[in-house]
């Protein structure tokens, strides 16, 4: 049970990562190891991105701590 879900969580890591370097946002460096040594970093893309989305997070904290607010029906 455990190797299943860590076989799925490597399946959901490595997916994640390659739609990232589809987007421009991670560059992958494979090396010609045995066994395959592979590496990601940030591309500039990706950290120009990074203020907005830790402006979105700050957001969405603060909204979450306050009071709920009701939409006009």
């Amino acid at each position: 049970a455990v190797a299943m879900l860590l076989w799925n969580a490597n399946a959901v890591l490595s997916a994640a990562l390659r739609e990232l370097e589809g987007d421009g946002l991670v560059r992958r460096q494979a090396y010609p190891e045995v066994p395959v040594r592979v590496e990601y970093s940030a591309t500039e893309r990706c950290i120009r991105l990074l203020p907005v989305l830790e402006s979105l997070s700050d957001w969405a904290e603060a909204e979450m701590d306050g009071p709920e607010e009701k939409f006009p029906e």
